[in-house]
């Protein structure tokens, strides 16, 4: 989930519909179902807080929601954002080989290198490319959704 500044109008409905669909999949599935939570800014200098918070997978909803309790919007700078990063990161979390595999991406704006209005024209910092990540992604059959809260991002 992006917790840049500009994500302030969205972030506690973007919290709450995750709280939501957390409690929903706990409640009616009958499997051990795991949570991780990716937390994604930006890169010095836009953001000196961080880039990405990993938090791995758990079985506690009480931790999912007290991570959750802990994003807040703030930072940022230039309109794109460490998309990449925070993709990147999902390929990081301790997955199980056997499960069913969901990502939910939630963003107000595109990963660097896209736009002309960028502080890092050429892409990630850290030069991780959000194509081949998302095709990593694909390869280990998890399956990625992608919520743009903001319409420009559509």
């Amino acid at each position: 989930m992006d917790c840049t500044g500009s994500m302030g109008s969205y972030i506690e409905s973007a919290k709450e519909n995750i709280r939501s669909i957390v409690e929903e999949i706990v409640v009616s599935e009958k499997s051990d179902v795991r949570l991780a939570l990716i937390e994604y800014r930006d890169h010095p200098p836009q953001d000196m807080s961080f880039v990405t918070r990993e938090h791995d997978f758990t079985s506690k909803v009480n931790e999912m929601r007290a991570w959750l309790d802990a994003c807040s919007a703030d930072g940022g700078g230039d309109l794109p954002e460490a998309v990449a990063d925070g993709l990147h990161a999902v390929l990081k979390l301790s997955w199980r080989d056997e499960s069913t595999k969901i990502c939910v991406l939630i963003a107000d704006a595109p990963p660097h290198g896209l736009q002309a209005d960028d502080t890092f024209p050429n892409g990630c910092p850290n030069g991780f490319d959000p194509i081949k990540i998302v095709r990593e992604i694909a390869a280990k059959h998890i399956t990625l959704y992608v919520v743009g809260v903001e319409p420009s991002i559509g």
